[in-house]
């Protein structure tokens, strides 16, 4: 069942759209502490956009596969963000 709702959602241009207009928000707070904590501003921000891209990502593989599990979908992703090879 996860697989089918999970497929509709990837399908459905219009959702996609919602799940990153709300995912700017918690974007935004990443930034934000990030900054905080003496990053410098755009390092912060293209920061907080990869990782919630790659949360975002993860769910997405996530809701359709129902042999994955959550937590590796998570680690897949952010461990390519750690890549530094390409």
């Amino acid at each position: 069942m996860r697989a089918v709702r999970g497929a509709m959602v990837v399908e459905d241009v219009v959702m996609l759209g919602m799940m990153a207009s709300d995912n700017s928000a918690t974007e935004a707070a990443i930034a934000d502490a990030l900054v905080d904590d003496g990053v410098y501003l755009r390092s912060a921000w293209a920061a907080a956009a990869a990782t919630m891209v790659a949360i975002t990502a993860a769910m997405l593989e996530w809701a359709v596969y129902d042999d994955l599990t959550l937590g590796e979908a998570l680690l897949v992703a952010f461990k390519t963000l750690e890549r530094r090879d390409g």
